[in-house]
């Protein structure tokens, strides 16, 4: 009830007792609490909320965790997510450092389970950006993926190549993670090409996702590291890297993220994911992709928003591919394309 008009610049303490899908709503309620008041002398505030656990969510959301907007659902009621995004402006790790958030989970299983007599309650501190939790999102749509048998796994595809622009390398243990899951992907990848279950159009294509899911994490590993890096000391980079599978040389991310590209995508180069991605811009109308011929379509489907999740890694590296994602009117044409599709 209190979000929007409520002025109470010393409120110490807020306590969330209902879930919220919408981060604006989060964003109004959790403002209450972020205002200093030199009124009251408040230099900080608490916010408590009850969340749940990932295996709880994903057994709610069940076999529909592809549909709609399922995954990005389950996502919002994870506080960690939320809160890094809200607080951090991309770089939780500094945000903690510099001391401006500290998040800790309050363990209630052992008070429940011994009644509460002489039990206390421990606080675990969280660890952002939470890699480790965003890790076992993405295993269930691995493990989904893995169990279904039809199709050409678009869907799958588009799904697991949006989670993985979510992750992001901090320090060693991130990267461990990344190599993890790397390692968990290329099994998978092996095991697909054996699977007699699948008809001849899913063998064809399910390797083939594991591939460019796996190429697309390491490019989305490097790019964090080289963008997002600049608290780690080049011995520290160059960990990482051997533990992501390149040799330990940081002088050498360029061509490690090229051939990510190379390897995992259906363009092999930038050039070519900006003539991709350029066929939007040049759509006179939002109607011109309904008269494509039905193999020009079948194309796209293949190829084009797969195209914007590799070219998201190299906006930093292509003034054409960041004047395109910047665009208000490429951002409208390629979400008709989308509902088209």
């Amino acid at each position: 009830m209190l979000i929007e008009g409520f002025d109470f610049p010393g409120l110490e303490a807020l306590v969330l007792l209902r879930p919220t899908l919408s981060m604006r709503l989060f964003e109004q309620q959790v403002g209450r609490i972020t205002r200093l008041s030199p009124l009251s002398g408040k230099q900080q505030g608490s916010i408590f909320e009850i969340s749940d656990s990932i295996d709880s969510l994903y057994q709610r959301f069940g076999e529909g965790v592809f549909n709609g907007e399922k995954v990005d659902q389950v996502q919002m009621l994870q506080p960690e997510i939320r809160l890094d995004e809200l607080f951090s402006e991309g770089d939780a790790a500094r945000a903690i450092e510099e001391g401006k958030i500290e998040i800790n989970k309050v363990d209630f299983g052992t008070l429940i389970k011994n009644k509460g007599k002489d039990t206390q309650l421990r606080e675990v501190p969280v660890r952002l950006p939470p890699t480790d939790i965003r890790a076992k999102y993405f295993s269930r749509l691995l493990a989904l993926t893995e169990e279904k048998d039809i199709g050409a796994f678009e869907r799958e595809k588009r799904e697991l190549m949006r989670a993985v622009l979510r992750f992001r390398i901090r320090e060693l243990r991130d990267a461990e993670e990344f190599s993890n899951l790397s390692g968990r992907i290329n099994k998978l990848k092996r095991e697909a090409y054996e699977d007699r279950r699948l008809g001849d159009v899913s063998r064809q294509h399910k390797p083939k996702v594991f591939g460019e899911v796996e190429w697309l994490l390491k490019l989305q590993a490097l790019n964090s590291l080289k963008y997002e890096g600049s608290r780690l000391s080049l011995p520290e980079k160059n960990r990482i890297l051997k533990t992501l599978g390149f040799e330990p040389d940081f002088r050498k991310i360029e061509s490690y993220r090229l051939k990510c590209l190379k390897l995992g995508s259906a363009q092999k180069t930038i050039p070519d994911l900006v003539k991709v991605l350029g066929f939007v811009s040049r759509l006179s109308s939002s109607e011109t992709y309904q008269f494509l011929d039905k193999k020009k379509k079948e194309q796209w489907k293949r190829e084009f928003l797969p195209a914007v999740y590799w070219g998201f890694c190299f906006i930093d590296d292509s003034p054409e591919i960041r004047e395109l994602f910047e665009s208000t009117d490429w951002d409208r044409r390629v979400k008709n394309i989308i509902r088209q599709k």
